[in-house]
């Protein structure tokens, strides 16, 4: 890769680990709003995000392994892996600019749901509920790279306790991904631009990360949220308007 377009994906990963590690917002989501302009398809650059994220979720998982519910995250998991391979492989046969479009109307509508409604809606902790979340979650990882939501959104309701819940959700976050990347692999979507990407990307994220826990207490959590809501919003309209 061009040391450019390396620099520009390193930047990305920094900017989205300080912004998660301020914010608990997710990495993904961030990092999709630029990659797509800087990976050779569309594929690659949601490819790439799964798989920092998963690094950095693997890692998290494994410091509190034993808040782990397995019990819990089966069904969910169940979910995931019914939908995530049929998007995965739907999106392979996608043009990039169809692709792009549908990032950029998610990513509007993601933008819309934290300002408007994230804080209202509540979800009834049933198994029910765990599969759909699940299976919602399998859809966006596999088209977006970005499944976090629909699991954030449940597990919150599941587990009261902060540690727990991030316990879960990082181990649900780690299982999924490893499942999603297994599939991409089979499709061929882990090439070399994409390892190089990602040996460069996860030591920016991991730094991004580190700086963000320093200066957290000096920062609003609540106003970096709101600007970083403002910058996915106007790069989903980018993408809807370039596309």
């Amino acid at each position: 890769m061009e040391p450019l377009l390396l620099a520009a994906i390193c930047a990305a990963c920094f900017f989205g680990g300080l912004v998660q590690a301020v914010t608990g917002f997710g990495f993904g989501i961030l990092v999709m709003t630029v990659f797509p302009y800087l990976m050779p398809s569309y594929v690659s650059a949601a490819t790439l995000s799964m798989m920092l994220s998963m690094t950095t979720s693997i890692c998290v998982a494994f410091s509190l392994r034993r808040l782990v519910d397995l019990r819990l995250l089966m069904i969910p998991l169940a979910g995931y892996a019914l939908s995530n391979v049929f998007c995965i492989v739907l999106s392979a046969s996608q043009p990039d600019g169809v692709l792009r479009r549908l990032l950029g109307l998610f990513l509007v509508l993601i933008a819309v749901w934290f300002v408007r409604f994230s804080e209202r809606v509540k979800i009834a902790p049933s198994a029910r509920n765990g599969f759909l979340a699940g299976l919602l979650s399998g859809v966006l990882s596999g088209l977006f790279a970005t499944g976090g939501p629909p699991m954030v959104i449940y597990l919150m309701a599941v587990i009261p306790e902060p540690a727990a819940y991030l316990a879960n959700i990082q181990f649900h976050l780690a299982a999924s991904s490893v499942f999603n990347l297994i599939v991409r692999i089979l499709n061929g979507m882990v090439t070399k631009t994409v390892l190089i990407a990602w040996c460069f990307g996860i030591v920016a994220a991991m730094a991004g990360t580190l700086c963000g826990r320093k200066i957290s207490s000096r920062l609003n959590p609540v106003l970096l949220k709101r600007l970083v809501y403002g910058f996915i919003a106007v790069s989903g309209a980018a993408l809807l308007a370039a596309s």
